[in-house]
């Protein structure tokens, strides 16, 4: 059996595109366990756009973040824990 061999995290911000995964990237790069960093974008601690069920992290928003030291909603994201289908669905029903 061969061992999983697990990716480098990225040393740098600027090693990364300008959208990447939070995990294993982002997470990674903040010093985050995998849960940790989804229970951080769940509560909007770390800015996401959700992508089907991708949670993605834009390298503007997260240097605002790291820069400011405040959760930064990203333009046009929906509310923190949210996606827009089940903001859709939520409205839907009566």
């Amino acid at each position: 059996m061969v061992p999983m061999q697990r990716k480098p995290a990225p040393q740098r911000l600027d090693d990364l595109p300008d959208v990447f995964r939070l995990w294993p990237d982002a997470g990674r790069l903040l010093g985050l366990g995998r849960n940790a960093a989804f229970d951080c974008a769940r509560r909007g601690e770390i800015p996401t756009l959700r992508f089907g069920k991708r949670l993605m992290v834009s390298k503007a928003a997260l240097m605002r973040l790291l820069a400011e030291g405040q959760p930064v909603a990203a333009p046009g994201a929906a509310p923190a824990g949210h996606d827009l289908v089940s903001l859709r669905r939520r409205r839907a029903v009566p």
